[in-house]
């Protein structure tokens, strides 16, 4: 029987939107396969590195906790990306891993292909162009009734609603990472 990989990410930032040179200052991974967690990866990565022009936004630095002084610490993005493909090469040959996160299709998800692209490598050859989004879901399922109306849709909103505890602050990509899976599992058993 095929192994069921789940692939959740997510992204903290230096802005709101790429096109307007903001980059990826923390990124998180947690492979999943058959229910269990085999892989967590996080890293903070210097936005100085990238190749491009980059924008800082004092209101996104201010959700994310990360401060400009910090940057000089951080690994560099080629490493960080290094990294991320030798796992998928080494552990994932042949496989493009299917990604899931929240509110990834319109935010996350540019990020991570502009990291790719900034240094040259092709995200497609590692991801598939199918993602899932949690955040679609939670849309659908108050629509639909199936779950409650909310102020909002933010994670830290729908995870106090559907009782998910955070180990730890929101806005750090693990955490989210985690939170976003657990309210996945929230609406499975809401859905059995």
């Amino acid at each position: 029987m095929k192994k069921v990989i789940e692939c959740w990410y997510d992204v903290e930032t230096t802005g709101l939107h790429v096109l307007e040179g903001a980059a990826i200052v923390q990124i998180a991974f947690l492979i999943v396969e058959d229910g269990e967690v085999v892989k967590e990866f996080s890293s903070t990565i210097n936005p100085y590195s990238y190749k491009r022009e980059i924008t800082i936004s004092p209101e996104a630095m201010a959700i994310n906790g990360y401060k400009e002084e910090d940057f000089e610490a951080m690994p560099k993005l080629y490493h960080v990306l290094s990294e991320l493909m030798h796992f998928c090469t080494t552990k994932y040959p042949n496989t493009k891993l299917t990604l899931i996160g929240y509110n990834n299709s319109t935010f996350d998800k540019y990020f991570l292909e502009d990291m790719f692209t900034d240094q040259g490598k092709l995200f497609h050859l590692y991801f598939n162009w199918k993602q899932i989004d949690i955040f679609e879901t939670v849309k659908y399922m108050q629509f639909s009734g199936l779950i409650g109306s909310t102020f909002n849709q933010k994670l830290g909103t729908i995870a106090e609603y559907l009782g998910v505890k955070p180990k730890g602050e929101l806005h750090d990509a693990l955490v989210d990472v985690y939170v976003t899976r657990d309210i996945h599992l929230k609406i499975q058993e809401k859905l059995a």
